[in-house]
């Protein structure tokens, strides 16, 4: 079959990664990307695998009308089989497209979990209400990758008969743990050998809670007998020295010896190597967080905020703490830290079932066959 992708954008985020995997490991299909603004982090790399890619470069202003027209014309060219949309305005814009040239196998996907106010704009909150109405009439089913993200939908009106859950598949081979790979990155990110390093892999963002992060790590250190050898590894989008809020937010917690920084990476499955306790600290907003599942296929424990999926991602294995408490989140890392240091065997116990879980649980394959049998139905 031709499947055409229709998203809002291809930069370095959960949904795009997602897109990516699955066009890259189906082999089944034929498959087109169409992105609404530019083609960011994922697209070069997309065009690499000689995967057709057209970016619309759409602003913000009266030329939407230009660029709907464009669309449906390119949707009329192409002429695929399916319609797979990504994300609000991919939904809206590239539904609608596809429906005025008829086109019936019409798929939605839903990535969102919580939409508040203080991290989701005013008009991606209304495209998700006005999209409401509009399920009712565009896709024929709308794909959803969390349970968080189903309830939430349901509740904002969204038809509920349409919506299936498909969870987010990861490749186990290129999430893996190598030893050889630790010491060539702790080498040249200048980590000791016998530094105990905590990592966190996310953009900079107010949604992420790095202020709750820092605070909880902050107390952790200074009760810590051996604290010079703890280090926190942020890794993402804008996490660099350039970055003034950060380096305030750093500095506000008497942190600069213990954390690194390094922007967004190609190379991020070989970096988490060198971590030895995975955090992800989030206030909300997240359907099925990707880098708690691609840390632990690299066999790393994970201490995980209570939101979206990730209850269900790190099963009984992780640590779970209460959004927004850095109190919690300090116990937890201190409990992890305790386990770490002083009980081996159950902690390469828990590496092990870290990495067994998501294999057994959320595998590409999984994912892959799973929208091949929706988009054949």
């Amino acid at each position: 079959m031709k499947v055409l992708h229709i998203i809002s954008g291809l930069k370095s985020g959960g949904a795009e990664g997602v897109l990516y995997r699955l066009i890259l490991g189906d082999k089944n299909n034929e498959h087109f990307v169409i992105s609404l603004t530019n083609e960011g982090f994922y697209g070069h790399l997309l065009k690499k695998n000689n995967i057709y890619i057209h970016c619309l470069n759409i602003k913000k202003n009266l030329s939407l009308i230009f660029y709907f027209f464009k669309l449906v014309f390119l949707i009329k060219k192409i002429n695929p089989n399916i319609v797979q949309c990504w994300m609000y305005h991919g939904d809206v814009f590239g539904g609608l497209a596809a429906k005025v040239i008829g086109k019936k196998k019409i798929f939605w996907n839903l990535r969102n979990s919580d939409l508040n106010i203080q991290w989701s704009n005013k008009f991606t909150i209304f495209l998700a209400k006005f999209s409401s109405f509009l399920s009712y009439l565009i896709p024929y089913k709308i794909i959803s990758c969390s349970n968080n993200s189903t309830v939430t939908h349901n509740h904002i009106g969204y038809c509920g008969k349409k919506i299936l859950l498909i969870d987010n598949g990861f490749d186990k081979a290129k999430f893996k743990y190598s030893l050889n790979l630790a010491k060539y990155w702790k080498s040249k990110i200048k980590i000791k050998s016998q530094s105990i390093v905590f990592g966190f892999a996310a953009r900079w963002s107010d949604q992420k809670d790095f202020e709750t992060l820092f605070k909880a790590f902050s107390f952790f250190k200074k009760k810590t007998r051996k604290s010079y050898s703890l280090k926190l590894l942020l890794i993402g989008e804008n996490i660099n020295k350039k970055n003034k809020e950060l380096q305030k937010e750093i500095s506000k917690y008497g942190l600069y010896n213990h954390i690194i920084l390094l922007d967004e990476s190609n190379s991020i499955n070989e970096i988490l190597n060198v971590i030895d306790i995975g955090i992800f600290a989030s206030k909300g907003n997240e359907g099925f967080p990707n880098v708690i599942a691609e840390k632990m296929l690299t066999r790393i424990p994970c201490i995980v905020a209570d939101v979206g999926d990730s209850r269900r991602i790190i099963g009984k294995n992780g640590y779970l703490y209460k959004k927004r408490s850095w109190i919690d989140l300090n116990k937890k890392i201190d409990l992890a830290y305790n386990n770490f240091i002083l009980n081996k065997s159950n902690w390469i116990a828990k590496k092990n079932f870290s990495r067994k879980r998501i294999v057994n649980f959320f595998s590409l394959e999984r994912m892959i066959n799973k929208y091949n049998r929706v988009w054949i139905k």
